[in-house]
């Protein structure tokens, strides 16, 4: 019996005081689809970074094809182990024929280029074993997202030439079904299959647990960095899966929900459209907190700039207390704030202090006579600072003094400033550690206390379930199912990310949605 093609022990990694994976052990036999499920922030990318070279292991070991690799591991493709990421890396106004090609050098080689010819022949060849047929002159940004994946896929198995681990490939797709329609993804899981018949060993990461369970032969879940659960796809039931993927939590952890509040709607969405946005309808009333989600790509991401006016409309309608809103003055001056999801490009002002980034929205009112009060802008970064916890509380101090989660406060403090009516937190907590984490959630809820209408926009499924009175949960850039009351759960928010019930409600069992994607 041959070895399997991937077998990993005791895999660990840190970063600093992080421990990414503490202990990951997998086995990937010839031949078979074997998914990876997990939580944000549970390690998968950092395993899969391991794999590709990219990390270095700090304890554990790497067999592929018996022989242990050492670490880093060098020439991955040469050795026969690629990856299809979810950012496919292709050149959208070059050939299909120049993206296969490019991953090769051969466009860049001068004193032995390669014949067009020959790789017309190749890139033909690759695209009938994997059972699709592409023309190779085409734009790439003329295909379709599931044409695209397979454009993909030619240049990693053009790259495992001549290797390919002895014809036995390891073939890593992280979440590539994320932008796919269902129709698209099973062409994908067949070409996967097409693949796995022909001796390659396939790990498939996805969030989807239906795709999942109709494609792969096993799947393993891990969690804080550790495998913790693994089983034969036939053998167990979705529920298992999600109960794996959910664990033991801390519910104390987060602030106790409120009631859900009554009265008019403060913020009004209808018919709201952005590139993948369809038809977004929404009301958030003084005091609620209405989350919105889905797994990555289904379109929650346009939600925050289409609200705030920070990207443009294709259509639909928002209004915050009768006011419409179009642009983002518009948004200031209706009283929206919005807390950006990357802190780093959108929300801190890089090179200068705490203060300055605090009171940059209000700075108008901190002038008398065409000079800065500087004293009252320091007593008003102070007071802030002060109520979202920021440590230490200097507002004299350049922002890269501070920590990220400490940061993230900043960006909070910041629009506190202007006593925002309504807020609109994209991935609030997002790169922070927990202790700011808790701080963050707690200040969210207090402010619901005074009024403040929040829409959370978060792939986060424990923390919107956490928090949120009401969560929208997208599909293919349309809502799916809406949740309220007793149905706001991690759990059910999970079944409907990955597309197990619609409407709230079961609409169809695992064996239907199964058939529904073959």
């Amino acid at each position: 019996m041959s070895a399997p093609v991937l077998e990993l022990t005791g895999i660990a990694k840190s970063f600093g005081a992080v421990r990414a994976l503490t202990s990951v052990d997998l086995v990937v036999e010839t031949g078979t689809i074997v998914g990876l499920l997990g939580q944000n922030g549970s390690g998968k990318s950092t395993l899969v970074k391991i794999l590709t070279g990219i990390h270095r292991v700090d304890a554990g070991e790497i067999r592929f094809h018996g022989s242990v690799l050492e670490s880093p591991v060098r020439h991955a493709s040469r050795r026969g182990i690629v990856v299809i990421h979810q950012d496919l890396g292709l050149h959208p106004e070059l050939s299909v024929l120049d993206n296969v090609g490019i991953g090769d050098g051969y466009a860049t080689r001068t004193l032995l280029p390669r014949s067009r010819r020959r790789e017309l022949s190749t890139c033909r060849r690759l695209g009938e074993r994997l059972g699709i047929d592409l023309d190779p002159w085409r734009l790439v940004s003329e295909l379709s997202p599931a044409e695209r994946v397979f454009v993909a896929v030619i240049r990693a198995l053009r790259e495992l030439e001549p290797g390919g681990g002895d014809g036995r490939p390891l073939i890593l797709f992280d979440e590539p079904t994320a932008l796919l329609s269902a129709a698209e993804s099973a062409r994908l899981i067949a070409m996967m299959r097409r693949l796995a018949a022909g001796g390659a060993g396939i790990l498939f990461i996805t969030h989807r647990l239906a795709e999942l369970m109709a494609s792969c032969d096993k799947a393993a879940v891990i969690r804080d960095g550790a495998v913790v659960f693994e089983s034969p796809t036939s053998a167990v039931s979705h529920d298992d899966y999600v109960e794996a993927m959910l664990g033991r939590r801390m519910s104390s952890y987060y602030p106790e929900k409120q009631p859900a509040p009554g009265g008019e709607p403060l913020l009004q969405v209808r018919g709201l459209h952005g590139r993948r946005l369809q038809g977004l309808d929404l009301d958030v009333r003084p005091g609620e907190i209405v989350g919105v989600t889905g797994l990555v790509g289904m379109g929650q991401e346009e939600v925050p700039m289409l609200l705030c006016g920070g990207a443009p409309a294709a259509g639909g309608a928002v209004e915050v207390g009768g006011r419409s809103i179009t642009t983002v003055r518009d948004a200031l001056e209706s009283g929206m704030a919005m807390v950006p999801g990357d802190r780093r490009r959108d929300g801190v002002w890089t090179g200068t202090t705490a203060q300055e980034n605090v009171t940059l929205p209000v700075l108008g009112t901190l002038v008398h006579r065409g000079l800065l009060r500087s004293r009252r802008q320091r007593a008003r970064a102070e007071d802030l600072m002060a109520r979202v916890g920021v440590h230490p509380n200097r507002p004299d101090l350049p922002i890269s003094a501070f920590s990220g989660g400490n940061q993230q406060k900043l960006v909070f403090a910041k629009w506190m400033n202007t006593s925002p009516r309504v807020l609109v937190l994209d991935e609030p907590t997002q790169g922070v550690d927990a202790a700011a984490k808790h701080d963050l959630l707690q200040w969210i809820v207090s402010e619901t206390t005074r009024g403040i209408a929040v829409v959370m926009a978060s792939g986060d499924h424990e923390q919107v379930a956490a928090l949120c009175h009401r969560v929208l949960v997208l599909h293919d850039g349309a809502i799916a199912t809406v949740l309220e009351g007793d149905q706001v759960t991690e759990e059910q928010i999970l079944k409907a990310s990955s597309g197990l019930i619609s409407s709230g409600q079961p609409t169809h069992d695992l064996t239907e949605h199964t058939r529904r994607i073959q």
